[in-house]
């Protein structure tokens, strides 16, 4: 039996209009092999650490016309942070027409100062760790 699946990804920062003006939701961060808590209001985004004893917080602008926010690391508490800021872009990632429009929220993470890696180069990817939401023009998504 032949299985193709196609998956596709929805650039959220498309003109701005898909950028969430709320969003809370636990990730899992490839590069660390943990869990983030990701929280939006509005242009604030919040970064805490999810299921460990740490306690750090990182607090960043985003930027809701390409849904992009440079991220700063180096907080009271981070083990090992990045020698540099990185650039956070959210995206939708989207399966096969089987999903019916529903998406998962991810984020990509990559160098623009070109210290660790070319400035298109992706360092890291969060994946959300709930279940996929269904993919609208603007909105919420919610986690929880």
């Amino acid at each position: 039996m032949q299985v193709t699946m196609m998956l596709g990804l929805l650039a959220v920062s498309v003109l701005g209009r898909n950028c969430p003006q709320e969003l809370h939701g636990v990730f899992a961060d490839m590069h660390d092999g943990d869990k983030k808590q990701v929280t939006i209001a509005g242009t604030s985004l919040t970064i805490k650490p999810s299921g460990n004893s740490q306690s750090w917080v990182v607090k960043a602008e985003l930027d809701t016309e390409s849904c992009q926010a440079t991220v700063d690391f180096n907080v009271p508490g981070k083990p090992n942070p990045p020698p540099v800021n990185l650039l956070m872009t959210l995206w939708l990632a989207t399966s096969d027409e089987a999903s019916a429009g529903q998406a998962k929220t991810t984020f990509e993470f990559t160098d623009p100062s070109g210290k660790l890696a070319s400035p298109h180069m992706p360092l890291n990817s969060w994946l959300f760790l709930g279940t996929p939401q269904v993919a609208a023009v603007s909105g919420v998504v919610d986690g929880r």
